[in-house]
């Protein structure tokens, strides 16, 4: 504080609080007019009892906001023609209702222009408050209607469609809330608009209060679900029809997808393996010396597992099964889990045993994320960032500011944002109105992670045209984008595994056919000719008896790794049962596929396989004929590799013709 003279406003002295506001010291501050000093020239001299607010300077040119009152001194003070100024600093509070007011404002255009419905109901339904997307969302934006407050879904909807809406309110009203569900309401067009509403009861106080509402349009979102869930359908089917079951199992051995042929199998349904462990099913509970050298070669990267286990059908019967498991590799490129093919070895029943359940189901999560708003001014500099970027992002919104566009986005979202500022800039200096922004983007995190936002820009235009600033929200989207990738790669590796034989890699007898038919299609029309070659390996039965299944196992792989060695780009080759095998030879005639298999004769012979020695196969070569079916064809084929076994094995035979 400080004292005045009444008659001139001239500072007598002042205290070390007031030298400290002001930036000035008591020398400087004495015998100076209190109206130069406050940049005040429209005061009085004298105007006791005043008080006023106003930007003050100080020396060092720095500003603060002061709160200052001029009164007189009390009665009983001596002094005399003086008057009692005082002052305060009030500049953090300014700035403060200045921020909240810009907030105030920013929320009034956001809740205009997002596509989130966002409404307020008393307790009789009637609405107190709709933003435009809700206009949109009931169908009433067409009719006319500029308001519907005071309105209620009775007035603006079907009867049956009102009454559903109504329980809901209901239901909030009863409860508090919030509560969340799918709503259907019709749209002007005729179709039907898929919502997802979520409601809560807001300021009660002895039973008043209102509903607060929000709505967001997932139609698309709904419709590409089922378009994913079609294509999930599709893959499954193919899997089945390989006559495998076919899982998928996290890296803690935990069952994320099991194919439909588990049914038939072992009378399990999918969903009860889904979210358990692998070895919940496995008699031994994965406590076995096997089982546990084979989960090592797992993790150190074997490429194919191959083991025989146990297992409880879902009657409780025990059946032996054997199974091939190998990496599982995601979108990234990374190990993820395995992957694992079960098909039925032995139908003995061993004992009786009910399955115990030790696991819970997985359970549904729901996120509830914030958007992050935000505003770009019109140099380009990021003026303003919510606090939920701090949830989104991991940083503060002073860092979020701060920040160039290199720092926020990696390069092909960094281009599309340079771009569309780009787009409006030219906009706004051709006369036109800037479009909106709506697409995804992928954004940096504090972890050094990046992270999908679904975002919406809305250009603020000033009245001449100009730019004002951009307007804008980013919605986390991260964990639907990683879903696509990883069902992408699972729907492929799905196709993979429905075409390919489990223990050898090549394709299977399903596959097979299915090329067959469209070679012969091919041949049909263009009139070039094609061949096949059957080949079986000679006394097989024996490798098996003298050195064991594994070992009969082993020769089938090194047998087709030969062959394939032998083969063209063109040619195929695939497993057709047992020992059995098919190489189909587009565009070849009989004598050029007899050549082919008289290489791969040589490449079996000429080499004794590990462990086993001398293998030898036999081999028929035939040339389709003109209009001549698959099956006139295969028995052909069939009738050769007979004569071939009939003239002392190790040979080729070639139809003569």
């Amino acid at each position: 504080m400080g004292l005045l003279r009444a008659d001139s406003g001239r500072i007598i002295t002042a205290n070390p609080a007031l030298c400290s506001i002001l930036g000035r010291s008591e020398m400087m501050l004495k015998d100076v007019d209190r109206r130069e000093l406050l940049a005040d020239p429209n005061a009085e001299p004298a105007s006791p009892e005043m008080q006023r607010c106003m930007e003050h300077q100080r020396p060092d040119h720095s500003r603060i906001w002061l709160r200052y009152s001029i009164r007189p001194l009390p009665a009983n003070d001596q002094r005399g023609n003086l008057l009692l100024l005082q002052a305060e600093d009030i500049s953090e509070q300014h700035q403060a209702a200045a921020l909240a007011q810009q907030e105030h404002e920013l929320l009034n255009i956001l809740l205009t222009h997002i596509d989130a419905s966002v409404y307020i109901k008393d307790r009789q339904g009637r609405y107190l408050y709709a933003n435009p997307a809700t206009l949109v969302n009931l169908g009433v934006a067409v009719k006319g209607h500029a308001s519907i407050v005071g309105l209620t879904d009775f007035d603006l909807l079907p009867l049956d469609v009102a009454q559903q809406l109504q329980q809901f309110d209901h239901q909030v009203l009863e409860q508090g809330g919030p509560l969340r569900r799918e709503e259907r309401l019709p749209k002007p067009d005729g179709r039907e608009g898929i919502y997802l509403s979520e409601k809560l009861l807001c300021g009660q106080q002895d039973g008043a209060g209102f509903l607060l509402g929000f709505s967001s349009d997932i139609t698309e979102l709904r419709h590409a679900t089922e378009r994913l869930e079609a294509s999930e359908l599709h893959f499954r089917l193919l899997a089945e029809n390989s006559g495998e079951v076919i899982f998928l199992l996290s890296a803690e051995g935990m069952i994320r997808w099991a194919s439909p042929s588990l049914t038939p199998t072992l009378g399990w349904l999918p969903e009860e393996w889904i979210g358990r462990s692998g070895t919940d099913f496995l008699v031994h509970r994965g406590e076995s010396d096997q089982y546990r050298a084979n989960l090592v070669q797992l993790q150190e990267g074997n490429p194919l597992v191959i083991a025989r286990d146990q297992v409880v059908a879902r009657d409780g019967t025990i059946h032996w099964v054997e199974t091939a498991a190998s990496l599982f590799i995601n979108a990234a490129g990374k190990a993820d889990g395995y992957v694992a093919r079960l098909r039925l070895v032995d139908d003995q029943v061993e004992a009786e045993t009910k399955l115990r359940y030790s696991e819970e189901r997985y359970r549904l999560l729901a996120e509830n994320a914030r958007d992050v708003i935000w505003t770009i001014a019109a140099d380009g500099t990021i003026s303003y960032v919510s606090p939920s970027v701090q949830l989104l992002r991991g940083i503060s919104p002073e860092q979020a500011i701060s920040q160039s566009l290199e720092q926020i986005h990696p390069s092909e979202s960094r281009h599309q944002v340079q771009a569309y500022l780009q787009q409006v800039a030219r906009d706004c200096q051709r006369g036109r109105k800037p479009q909106s922004f709506r697409g995804e983007l992928e954004y940096f995190t504090a972890n050094d992670s990046t992270i999908w936002c679904d975002v919406l820009a809305l250009p603020v235009i000033n009245d001449d045209g100009s730019l004002r600033y951009l307007l804008g929200t980013s919605r986390d989207i991260t964990e639907r984008k990683r879903y696509e990738q990883k069902l992408d790669l699972t729907n492929q590796q799905l196709n993979t595994l429905a075409s390919t034989d489990s223990l050898t890699g090549v394709w299977n007898r399903h596959q097979l056919q299915l090329f067959i038919q469209q070679l012969i299609s091919t041949s049909a029309i263009s009139g070039e000719p094609v061949a096949m070659i059957l080949c079986d390996i000679d006394h097989f039965k024996q490798v098996n008896d003298r050195h064991g299944h594994n070992l009969g196992d082993q020769v089938l792989v090194e047998f087709c790794k030969r062959v394939q060695r032998c083969l063209r780009g063109s040619d195929r080759l695939g497993r057709w049962g047992g020992e059995e095998f098919l190489i189909l030879v587009p565009q070849g005639t009989a004598s050029g596929a007899a050549v082919l298999a008289e290489k791969v004769r040589e490449a079996i012979a000429d080499e004794p396989f590990a462990q086993v020695g001398s293998v030898t196969a036999s081999f028929g070569v035939a040339q389709r004929k003109p209009s001549e079916s698959f099956n006139a064809w295969f028995q052909r084929l069939d009738r050769l590799l007979y004569s071939a076994k009939a003239a002392g094995r190790d040979l080729v035979m070639v139809e003569q013709g």
